[in-house]
């Protein structure tokens, strides 16, 4: 079918702007998940006010969102072209600005990982050792969520990938530092909440 990376993109973010925190909370607990804890529709958020096993589902569901559209490209369109770009931003994008949350959403961090578990998992495990390292260090989620967007597209340079992959992760990791705009800014002043300190992350 001529032009099907567009509708595949287009299903990716439709999928990707699915709220999935907020329905499991909702479902459960018969809470606004937007409006509990942090306001994050997040895994962390659900974790905290709804309960960690129905935080591991969110964290699963999200991270499903960017394995499932990339899956299902590569099987009918193929590796390796430039149209694969919008296809893997497609869920990360709806997750950040999705339709059915007037355009609000979470960070996007874990539908990335998603569609890095497909594209580069070798890559993907390096830039999660980096996320790891920077988390035990300095305890902020949200810092350690920068660095693995960041070290991303240079571990997928030095491995060799294509050049729309690393461009992909490029625009990734530029997605990921606006929408945390507002945790580097209490970062600088000293206000943001370190991990086991009522993180209140967008996730």
């Amino acid at each position: 079918m001529p032009y099907a990376w567009i509708w595949f993109s287009l299903a990716g973010y439709l999928l990707g702007s699915v709220p999935f925190g907020k329905i499991i909370a909702r479902l459960v607990s018969g809470v606004d998940i937007s409006k509990e804890g942090s306001g994050n529709i997040g895994a962390t958020n659900v974790s905290r006010v709804v309960g960690l096993s129905w935080g591991i589902i969110t964290l699963i569901l999200d991270v499903s969102k960017g394995i499932l559209p990339v899956v299902l490209y590569m099987r009918y369109c193929g590796e390796g072209s430039w149209p694969m770009m919008l296809n893997a931003l497609a869920p990360v994008v709806g997750h950040q600005f999705s339709i059915f949350a007037a355009l609000r959403g979470g960070k996007g961090v874990a539908t990335a990982i998603g569609v890095w578990i497909v594209l580069a998992p070798i890559s993907l495990i390096t830039a999660l050792g980096v996320f790891a390292a920077a988390a035990a260090i300095w305890r902020y989620v949200s810092l350690a969520s920068l660095a693995f967007s960041l070290a991303l597209p240079i571990v997928l340079l030095i491995s060799g990938n294509g050049p729309h992959l690393v461009a992909t992760s490029v625009v990734t990791a530029v997605l990921i530092l606006i929408k945390h705009k507002d945790n580097i800014e209490r970062i600088s002043n000293g206000t943001e909440p370190r991990w086991g300190r009522g993180n209140q992350e967008r996730r």
